[in-house]
């Protein structure tokens, strides 16, 4: 994750997980929580995060102003916390996606302070999960992807009460569900992939209603990595594209096609300044850390970590060109 120009990232000892700050120096590395986050965002100068916390045992959340003395635990979330661990704020509240076993895993809200974690609302009712993911914030609401149990999983958005919790629309109608995810604010719209696998897809957009919901393009093998200016940056079968979303014009920046059996993961996102970092696996490579120079479109491997074919990933918590 990102706060500021410096990254936050997850590292695994001997000890267990252990959560730093660093700004790409040895000096400015610097431990801020014993425990791997799960979850961040940066809002309001500070880093807010849900970590595992192994001297409580349990889940807390936690803000931290990027050192370790200044971290502090703001809530105690339980042994039971979700599977797609995320967290967004509107308001002066923070909705957290929290699990129990009566409820499932859910939204639930806080407002920072001890033993306040509520149920926002029980989307799929009862002990079932609606495991809601892929969220942005946008116009004061929270766009994600949720199963209520009848439409399977679908685009809905909430302004962080019960009564503004819906959905949005039911891209697939009946209980098949849509695969939501890639999801981009861009321009006064959120953009995003509506597919049956990692994959495939099509590219849709939402004002956040059902009537502003529509059909962008349709796209074969293709991730959208992220944005810059107006423009979306999608990897499509061995080529990278800028799709502008004001023009619809597409202009191609790589083809990689010649480098045999070579697709791409869109994994770990990072946008810093104008370079975008993700992970890329080809067969020449194997898996590693790529960078997107936004400013002269230059495409390429950072350093080649693991040499040959193997893979090399570093982890952090969640994507953050988004």
């Amino acid at each position: 994750g990102r706060f500021g120009n410096n990254l936050l990232y997850e590292f695994n000892t001997s000890l267990g997980s252990r959560t730093y700050l660093t700004d790409g120096t040895e000096d400015g590395t610097n431990l801020i929580f014993e425990g791997g986050t799960l979850a961040a965002k940066e809002l309001d100068g500070f880093i807010y995060g849900t970590v595992y916390s192994g001297i409580h045992d349990e889940y807390v959340l936690y803000r931290s102003d990027g050192t370790q003395l200044g971290t502090e635990i703001l809530n105690h979330l339980g042994i039971n916390f979700s599977s797609y661990p995320w967290i967004h704020k509107i308001g002066n509240k923070f909705i957290i996606n929290a699990g129990s076993p009566e409820e499932g895993t859910e939204l639930h809200f806080s407002f920072g302070v001890a033993d306040d974690i509520l149920l926002l609302k029980d989307i799929y009712p009862g002990s079932n999960s609606s495991f809601s993911r892929s969220l942005v914030n946008y116009n004061d609401k929270i766009i994600f992807a949720a199963n209520d149990g009848i439409h399977g999983t679908e685009l809905w958005s909430t302004d962080g009460t019960e009564e503004g919790t819906n959905m949005i629309l039911d891209l697939k109608t009946g209980t098949k569900s849509s695969v939501i995810d890639e999801v981009v604010n861009l321009n006064s719209k959120i953009y995003f992939k509506v597919g049956s696998s990692l994959f495939l897809g099509d590219l849709w957009s939402t004002d956040g209603t059902s009537e502003g919901t529509s059909f962008e393009e349709d796209f074969f093998a293709f991730i959208i990595l992220g944005k810059s200016d107006n423009d979306l940056l999608i990897y499509e079968s061995g080529k990278f594209w800028r799709l502008n979303v004001i023009t619809n014009e597409k202009s191609l920046v790589l083809d990689i096609t010649g480098m045999s059996n070579s697709f791409g993961l869109g994994l770990s996102t990072l946008k810093i300044n104008d370079n975008l970092y993700f992970d890329f696996r080809t067969a020449e490579l194997g898996r590693e850390k790529w960078k997107w120079n936004t400013l002269n479109n230059s495409i390429g491997v950072v350093k080649d970590i693991f040499p040959g074919v193997g893979a090399a990933t570093v982890s952090g918590p969640g994507n953050s060109n988004y």
